[in-house]
């Protein structure tokens, strides 16, 4: 009986541990923690039991195998929890395993296209799949107001302490400090701000045109140049210095450096728990602790500047030397990650329609030459084209992760529990048939003359909505827009292969950000550039 009862008890601890505590709440914060503890207890039992004369090969076994029945225990109760009709979200509908385990979706994100496996799992479950242990993805337009609007309850999810220690304001957690930290952005991108900007705006866009013009009908990887274009505005706006990406002064490894600190997000995103870990281990954190060095050292060369950086750590928020650090690492990180990734995706994807039907850039270009676009206060073609690549190539294709408040949320008739992660995938929304009359055709005039095309405006959110919307929205479309009308007016583009439309599509990734494929394209000089 007493041998039996030795190997009860730690199966019974484990069900228990996962009842009582590990269902409840939120741990992956904590998940180098219980892997030390792991690995540590039974050298501590064993010394123990070395202590008082009780060591012996059989004991090291013997304890080993109590360990290994817990943490058995502790999964198959997991395991079983989770497939259950016992579960909070077992009502919703989703596969198996991806119920089971957000590896599932790890393992599925290998391909780096995770915003086509959401939009799968929607087409066959519908507008509400369950797609984590305790996650649901949605795709309801009416659901928008209560999970991202200004007055939602909704918290980000545990996905943005990816970066802990580091701060910043895309994620900050505790909507208070947020909001603090926000109101230093906003001055820093206000409408005067702004103003001044597209001077500088104008300098690197004249640079990309002279740049363009050296290639003089040979081939170039637009996607590329869109990435040093766009690196260098964020250097010039947020640092007080062009990164010398265009002109070839700088190091133009930082894109690699940049897009490789971001891959791993597709595949580790959807498991928390294990940044802390991962960030641990010297070979597996080197990209991302690569990338915050590199942003580090930029801010710093600059930190006095009275500029955009100078608001990087706003003066109402005391902190220690090591705080204010983390969250000039942070803040520096997201401006140019974030600052240029949507920027170079957009046009490149801007681009790649413009050669696909040259009607595209005959009516932006009639615009133009007729003077109605850039102030006019109805939606211009080249504001309609522009929104029509944001639908189609949202930046954030596999969207942003909110908490429910432990009260829940109604959406309609249905009942979102508390402490659920939810996922909008703004590619699946954007691509929905209860967004759009033929979502996937790409058509401008859906924004102006074609308005019944659009079904739920609300539903178009590229960059965001509510409190935690974009920040530099205003800016990104006023980088895109400004190099668009250059482009057009200066130049006739053509793929450089025959095969470089299709292939550019088929290489496009789901990096957190969407990263465009490589465009390889032939600029010559446009036939109608005397007149514009």
């Amino acid at each position: 009986m007493t041998y039996y009862l030795h190997y009860f008890v730690p199966c019974f601890l484990g069900v228990l541990s996962h009842l009582v505590y590990f269902r409840n709440g939120e741990h992956h914060l904590y998940s180098l923690l219980y892997l030390k503890t792991a690995l540590i207890s039974p050298c501590v039992v064993l010394i123990a039991l070395r202590v008082f004369g009780a060591y012996g090969s059989e004991t090291l076994v013997h304890v080993l195998r109590l360990q290994l029945l817990y943490m058995f225990s502790v999964w198959l109760s997991m395991l079983f929890y989770r497939s259950s009709r016992f579960h909070r979200l077992s009502q919703f509908p989703g596969p198996l395993l991806w119920r089971l385990t957000k590896f599932t979706q790890s393992l599925t994100n290998l391909n780096m296209v995770g915003m086509k496996n959401l939009e799968r799992l929607h087409r066959e479950y519908g507008e509400y799949v369950r797609t984590g242990p305790s996650e649901i993805s949605i795709t309801d337009s009416n659901s928008l107001s209560k999970i991202h609007g200004v007055g939602s309850s909704c918290i980000r999810a545990p996905w943005s302490d990816m970066a802990v220690p580091l701060k910043s304001v895309f994620e900050t957690r505790v909507k208070s400090l947020h909001d603090k930290r926000r109101r230093v952005w906003d001055r820093a991108l206000s409408t005067k701000c702004l103003a001044d900007y597209q001077v500088r705006i104008d300098m690197h866009v004249n640079e990309l045109v002279s740049e363009i013009r050296k290639r003089d009908g040979a081939p170039w990887d637009a996607s590329e140049w869109f990435k040093y274009f766009s690196l260098d505005v964020v250097g010039d706006i947020g640092f007080s210095e062009s990164f010398g990406m265009l002109s070839g002064q700088g190091n133009r490894d930082v894109v690699s450096i940049l897009e490789e600190s971001q891959q791993g997000l597709s595949i580790i995103g959807p498991l928390p728990w294990m940044f802390p870990i991962l960030t641990s281990l010297p070979i597996v954190s080197k990209p991302f602790y690569r990338m915050v060095d590199w942003c580090y050292e930029r801010t710093k060369q600059r930190q006095k500047v009275d500029h955009f950086s100078r608001n990087l750590i706003p003066a109402e928020i005391e902190s220690s030397g090591k705080d204010r650090d983390d969250w000039l690492s942070g803040d520096s990180s997201i401006v140019i990650a974030a600052g240029s990734a949507a920027v170079a995706s957009t046009l490149s994807f801007g681009l790649y329609h413009l050669i696909r039907d040259k009607s595209h850039i005959d009516s932006i270009r009639d615009e133009i030459l007729h003077q109605e676009a850039v102030e006019s206060s109805t939606t211009s073609y080249l504001d309609a084209f522009i929104n029509e690549i944001l639908r189609l190539y949202p930046p954030n294709p596999s969207g942003f992760l909110r908490t429910t408040p432990l009260a829940g949320i109604h959406i309609g008739n249905r009942y979102i529990p508390g402490d659920t992660t939810i996922c909008m995938p703004l590619w699946s929304l954007h691509h929905s048939e209860r967004s759009s009359v033929e979502p996937l055709k790409f058509e401008p005039k859906r924004w102006t003359t074609k308005s019944d095309m659009v079904i739920h405006k609300e539903a178009f959110i590229p960059f965001g909505c509510g409190s935690y919307a974009c920040i530099g929205k205003k800016l990104a479309l006023m980088e895109i827009r400004t190099a668009l009308i250059e482009l057009v007016k200066t130049f006739d583009f053509a793929f450089a292969e025959l095969q470089s439309g299709e292939s550019f599509l088929e290489r496009t990734r789901d990096t957190f950000t969407l990263l465009a494929g490589e465009l390889p394209v032939v600029a010559t000089k446009a036939v109608l550039d005397a007149e514009l």
